[in-house]
Protein backbone atom coordinates (compact mmCIF):
# COMPACT_ATOMS: atom_id res chain seq x y z
CA UNK A 1 0.00 0.00 0.00
CA UNK A 2 2.92 2.35 0.86
CA UNK A 3 4.60 1.75 -2.27
CA UNK A 4 1.56 2.51 -4.53
CA UNK A 5 1.32 5.57 -2.85
CA UNK A 6 5.03 6.46 -3.43
CA UNK A 7 4.51 5.61 -6.98
CA UNK A 8 1.74 7.29 -7.51
CA UNK A 9 3.31 11.01 -6.20
CA UNK A 10 5.99 9.63 -8.20
CA UNK A 11 3.76 9.88 -11.48
CA UNK A 12 2.47 13.20 -10.03
CA UNK A 13 5.35 15.05 -9.48
CA UNK A 14 6.90 13.97 -12.94
CA UNK A 15 3.53 14.68 -14.78
CA UNK A 16 4.06 18.14 -13.02
CA UNK A 17 7.38 18.78 -14.42
CA UNK A 18 6.55 17.96 -17.97
CA UNK A 19 3.79 20.23 -17.91
CA UNK A 20 5.88 22.69 -16.50
CA UNK A 21 8.45 21.81 -18.73
CA UNK A 22 5.57 22.24 -21.95
CA UNK A 23 4.04 25.41 -20.35
CA UNK A 24 7.84 27.08 -20.38
CA UNK A 25 8.74 25.83 -23.93
CA UNK A 26 5.59 27.07 -25.34
CA UNK A 27 6.04 30.87 -23.51
CA UNK A 28 9.56 30.64 -25.14
CA UNK A 29 8.27 30.13 -28.47
CA UNK A 30 5.52 32.99 -28.31
CA UNK A 31 7.94 35.42 -26.95
CA UNK A 32 10.66 34.49 -29.73
CA UNK A 33 7.59 34.86 -32.47
CA UNK A 34 6.96 38.22 -31.09
CA UNK A 35 10.53 39.83 -30.72
CA UNK A 36 12.35 38.06 -33.77
CA UNK A 37 8.88 38.24 -36.04
CA UNK A 38 7.11 40.91 -35.04
CA UNK A 39 9.78 43.47 -35.01
CA UNK A 40 10.94 42.53 -38.43
CA UNK A 41 6.87 43.45 -39.74
CA UNK A 42 6.65 46.27 -38.14
CA UNK A 43 9.49 47.78 -39.72
CA UNK A 44 8.46 46.19 -43.23
CA UNK A 45 5.34 47.80 -42.59
CA UNK A 46 6.90 51.79 -41.36
CA UNK A 47 9.03 51.74 -44.62
CA UNK A 48 6.13 51.56 -46.89
CA UNK A 49 2.86 53.75 -46.86
CA UNK A 50 3.17 54.64 -43.30
CA UNK A 51 6.90 56.53 -44.09
CA UNK A 52 5.14 58.10 -47.60
CA UNK A 53 2.40 59.56 -46.03
CA UNK A 54 4.80 61.31 -42.71
CA UNK A 55 6.45 62.52 -46.23
CA UNK A 56 4.36 63.64 -48.04
CA UNK A 57 3.07 65.55 -44.28
CA UNK A 58 6.39 66.99 -44.52
CA UNK A 59 6.32 68.42 -47.60
CA UNK A 60 2.82 70.02 -47.22
CA UNK A 61 4.20 71.88 -44.39
CA UNK A 62 7.70 72.76 -45.84
CA UNK A 63 5.66 74.21 -48.77
CA UNK A 64 3.11 76.47 -46.46
CA UNK A 65 6.36 77.31 -44.86
CA UNK A 66 7.92 78.07 -48.28
CA UNK A 67 4.90 80.21 -49.33
CA UNK A 68 5.53 82.56 -46.02
CA UNK A 69 9.20 82.82 -46.94
CA UNK A 70 8.42 84.15 -50.92
CA UNK A 71 7.96 87.11 -49.07
CA UNK A 72 10.34 87.94 -47.18
CA UNK A 73 13.27 86.71 -49.05
CA UNK A 74 14.12 85.95 -52.34
CA UNK A 75 17.48 83.88 -51.38
CA UNK A 76 15.96 81.75 -49.52
CA UNK A 77 13.64 80.32 -52.27
CA UNK A 78 16.90 78.99 -54.32
CA UNK A 79 17.73 77.37 -51.15
CA UNK A 80 14.48 75.83 -50.62
CA UNK A 81 13.62 74.54 -54.11
CA UNK A 82 17.23 72.74 -54.06
CA UNK A 83 15.57 71.16 -50.93
CA UNK A 84 12.30 70.31 -52.58
CA UNK A 85 14.17 69.01 -55.41
CA UNK A 86 15.93 66.43 -53.03
CA UNK A 87 12.53 65.56 -51.14
CA UNK A 88 11.67 64.22 -54.87
CA UNK A 89 14.74 62.44 -55.36
CA UNK A 90 14.04 60.36 -51.96
CA UNK A 91 10.42 59.67 -52.75
CA UNK A 92 11.05 58.38 -55.74
CA UNK A 93 13.48 56.08 -54.31
CA UNK A 94 10.92 54.88 -51.79
CA UNK A 95 8.58 54.75 -54.47
CA UNK A 96 10.52 52.35 -55.87
CA UNK A 97 11.42 49.83 -53.64
CA UNK A 98 7.64 49.35 -52.86
CA UNK A 99 7.43 47.98 -56.17
CA UNK A 100 9.43 45.48 -55.82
Amino acid sequence: MMMMMMMMMMMMMMMMMMMMMMMMMMMMMMVMVVVVGGGGDDDDDNNGSDDDDYDDDDDDDDDDDDDDDDDDDDDDDDDDDDDDDDDDDNDDVVTNINKY
